[in-house]
């Protein structure tokens, strides 16, 4: 699978990969609001987009095979929320850069939790908070785009992160980038 925004548009298209040739026709179309489809992610169970206009992001589920185009989750705040989006098949992270925050949601056996987790929070200093985002099951990485800095997290038990964002310890800096995406892998 490959999920496409189109934020113009306010679709995400999904693609499907048979036996090394790709459809030239969307599997799946997703539609939304402002700006839908600026922020995409997506694991063989889920698809998740995001609309910073509009601030909400909509989680999608493959039914062995078949996507469904109704949302199974909408998750919002303010913010700019949803401006970026980072997926796993038990977290879903959205970014607020404006509120200089990343939402983290659960997946508790397919049920997704629309209250967050747990909400990484950055002052203004760190401009941009929440403008991209990667995570793994173990790991959540927030970029920080003004303030050139990509900020790492832990995951230590059941709903614990550890990370101080204000130490060098868990900070990344970049000199001359402006961190807007950020990728992993672990």
């Amino acid at each position: 699978w490959a999920l496409v925004g189109a934020y113009t548009a306010h679709k995400a298209y999904l693609y499907e990969n048979n036996g090394g040739i790709w459809s030239a026709t969307a599997a799946a179309t997703f539609t939304g609001g402002g700006r839908f489809g600026i922020s995409v992610a997506l694991t063989d169970n889920w698809a998740l987009v995001g609309s910073d206009t509009s601030q909400f992001a909509q989680l999608f589920k493959n039914n062995e095979g078949t996507w469904s185009t109704t949302p199974s989750a909408t998750f919002s705040a303010t913010g700019g929320f949803g401006s970026c989006v980072a997926l796993t098949d038990k977290w879903a992270l959205v970014g607020a850069y404006t509120a200089h925050k990343a939402y983290l949601y659960e997946n508790n056996d397919g049920s997704w939790s629309t209250t967050a987790a747990t909400v990484f929070d950055q002052n203004a200093a760190s401009g941009h908070f929440g403008i991209g985002a990667a995570l793994t099951d173990g790991w959540t990485l927030v970029g920080a785009e003004v303030a050139n800095s990509a900020f790492v997290f832990r995951h230590t038990s059941e709903h614990a992160w550890v990370g101080s964002i204000t130490t060098s310890e868990t900070s990344m800096v970049c000199m001359d980038c402006e961190s807007i995406g950020v990728a992993e892998t672990l």
